[in-house]
């Protein structure tokens, strides 16, 4: 699981446009991209709308 993204807000469509326009970073890389809303203390902390990208660095 080399990427993980995490977004705030009460709606998917942002997190989905920044796949489809950023598709070119992971398509090759993983069949997988596991995608999930933040936990409150982050969420609160970064606002809605916000996105992060967290990833395992393969060795």
């Amino acid at each position: 699981m080399p990427y993980f993204l995490g977004y705030t807000g009460l709606s998917r469509d942002l997190i989905q446009k920044y796949i489809e326009d950023n598709s070119a970073l992971w398509e090759n890389e993983t069949d997988y991209l596991p995608v999930d809303s933040v936990g409150g203390t982050i969420g609160t902390y970064a606002g809605p709308g916000a996105i992060g990208v967290a990833f395992v660095a393969k060795e």
